[in-house]
């Protein structure tokens, strides 16, 4: 995955964290080494240039380093013969020189020379701390003259590092001389070793698209393809090669073109779905154990059961297959495809599914269970959160959408259709049930009012609780009212010990630090996306049980912030026009002044 969301990782930055992937690195580059080019003891400065010379650069300035990591692109280097080595373990002694020669036929590519050698300890406190100064410099064909490290041209040698570096990236056909020597080597007697990497790296783009035998790439190159390609698909060589170079394939070009490497990924997800989040769209599974923080969707566009659309047109619970760039784990492609069925639920088993009709399904693995209503039933801050709670045991009789796997034909989703209200109780009258937002609805005879396990009359419900209610279809008549006593909202201020804690400023103002339980689940909509989901910004509803500890995490779906100067404001149609866009409050909003709570009236316009 591209994101966060796998419990067992950690995702952190930093030069500790460079250090142990350059370590591996070296460590997989050294094993090349001595199986492929027959070095049994490759040394240190040997490792360090190889990965230094194979560096894709980032900048031009000397501030931007060497570049970024490139093992393949090392390794493919070597293999092709486009990078040689030289190891001098006599080395150079003061004053003295020593000079080899690279040619360069294609000036497309790159010429890269990297002299490194280790250097002796220095003395405590010393500075400059190096020790043997060796210096690199290279000639042209065209009679320039450039050196170790000077990438900004100044003319001048450099005395502080063991790493010198010349980049020509256009250089002039011809042949080309470098030179190595020593400027300064301590000792009458000694000498320092080094290891010299000389040549042109192999070409790195990206796939757009493959049309024939045509690729275009996102450089905006259009290349015919060579008669020498190999291709990787999720790690396993493929031929032939054309069905490993869709969109976003990682593909290596070989100085002159004659050989074209192409390592690519995709990825089947059953159930998944789209998920809009702060930074985008990101593809991810819908059950818990699959949940691996997902993969960010490049494209704005994706394939639908044949058809082109939006991501927000696809529903939770289908078979969505991605074509992920391995280098970056971005989703440069990506098709949904679903069969769909409804019908009245007869029984739900470990089995499978059978609905009234009598027809019969099996369950796929990590299958999900959702309610879908419409959110305009809800209290305001729950629409961004979606229904409230938990699914109890399914009756039987209630309406569902199943959306099968196309290819095992097994349910991947049930959706169960269900009208729902949520709010706060204002009034318990003898016609039914008034809300604080000033919605009213009748009470079906009979109903049950449930608190928690147990259950009782519409006549025990307080002013100020929190329900939600199954509304009996098209009419505004309550069939089962739940009471929630445990529910908050508000702003995460700090999710640590692995979510086991949770510091959140809740909707009056208070600060509060919560356990959270270990069945806890963190949900956007449907999908339980574990506790890595959770980070501090965020804007969330939790459910409490009665030992005050937390049970349920839902995410909102999409929070923006709008500032402004209030226009105007109606406490009785709960509404408020910040700077021109109207908003929704809800009796649970928090609205301070000064920094106290008040209530919506208490704000004045201006």
């Amino acid at each position: 995955s591209g994101l966060p969301g796998q419990p067992l990782y950690t995702r952190l930055d930093g030069t500790s964290m460079a250090a142990a992937v350059a370590g591996g690195a070296a460590v997989l580059l050294r094993e090349y080494l001595r199986e492929g080019e027959g070095e049994s003891a490759p040394p240190a400065a040997l490792l360090k240039a190889l990965l230094i010379n194979g560096a894709r650069p980032l900048d031009t300035t000397a501030a931007a380093g060497f570049g970024l990591l490139d093992l393949a692109g090392t390794v493919l280097a070597l293999k092709e013969d486009a990078f040689r080595y030289v190891v001098k373990e006599r080395g150079l002694g003061e004053k003295e020189q020593a000079a080899y020669e690279v040619t360069v036929q294609d000036s497309s590519a790159p010429l890269r020379i990297t002299l490194c050698w280790t250097d002796p300890p220095a003395p405590p406190g010393a500075g400059p701390a190096l020790v043997n100064d060796l210096d690199l410099v290279v000639e042209g064909p065209d009679g320039r003259r450039h050196l170790g490290n000077d990438f900004e041209e100044r003319g001048l040698p450099d005395r502080l590092n063991n790493v010198e570096q010349v980049r020509i990236s256009q250089p002039v056909p011809g042949r080309y001389r470098i030179t190595v020597s020593g400027a300064k080597v301590s000792g009458e007697h000694y000498r320092q070793a080094y290891a010299l990497v000389y040549g042109q790296p192999p070409d790195r783009d990206q796939v757009e698209y493959l049309v024939g035998g045509e690729v275009k790439l996102t450089s905006g190159r259009v290349l015919q393809l060579p008669q020498v390609v190999k291709a990787v698909l999720n790690g396993r060589l493929v031929a032939p090669p054309e069905q490993a170079l869709g969109s976003g394939t990682d593909v290596y070009i070989t100085p002159g073109g004659g050989r074209l490497y192409a390592v690519s990924e995709q990825r089947s997800l059953a159930p998944a779905r789209f998920l809009d989040t702060a930074m985008g769209v990101v593809v991810t599974a819908e059950a818990q154990e699959d949940q691996d923080g997902g993969y960010l969707l490049r494209v704005a566009s994706v394939r639908a059961r044949g058809k082109d659309g939006p991501p927000a047109d696809v529903p939770s619970g289908v078979r969505i297959t991605a074509k992920i760039n391995p280098s970056k784990q971005v989703v440069w492609e990506a098709g949904a495809d679903w069969e769909e069925k409804e019908g009245f639920l007869e029984a739900l088993t470990a089995d499978g599914l059978r609905l009234i009709n009598g027809t019969s399904y099996q369950l796929a693995p990590g299958y999900v269970v959702a309610r879908e209503t419409d959110p305009a039933g809800l209290d305001v801050l729950d629409r961004v959160f979606g229904p409230p709670g938990s699914l109890a045991e399914l009756p039987s009789g209630i309406p569902v959408t199943l959306r099968l796997d196309p290819q095992t034909h097994c349910v991947l989703h049930i959706a169960v259709r269900q009208e729902l209200i949520s709010g706060f109780v204002r009034e318990v009258t003898e016609d039914g049930l008034l809300l604080e937002d000033g919605r009213a609805f009748a009470i079906f005879p009979g109903a049950q009012v449930l608190r928690g396990a147990v259950a009782e009359t519409p006549e025990h419900l307080s002013p100020g609780e929190y329900i939600v209610g199954t509304v009996l279809a098209g009419r505004a008549e309550l069939l089962q009212i739940q009471v929630h006593t445990g529910i908050l909202y508000g702003q995460v201020l700090f999710a640590g010990a692995g979510g086991k804690m949770l510091q959140l400023q809740d909707q009056t103002g208070n600060y509060r630090l919560l356990e959270v339980a270990p069945e806890a689940g963190f949900f956007r909509g449907a999908g339980n996306l574990g506790p890595t989901a959770l980070g501090s910004g965020q804007w969330v509803r939790l459910l409490l049980n009665t030992e005050g500890r937390v049970v349920r995490v839902d995410l909102a779906g999409g929070a923006r912030q709008v500032t402004g100067r209030v226009r105007d404001r109606s406490p009785e149609r709960w509404l408020v026009d910040v700077g021109g866009t109207t908003c929704r409050v809800s009796p649970a909003t928090m609205i301070t002044k000064n920094g106290y709570p008040v209530a919506l009236g208490d704000i004045q316009p201006g």
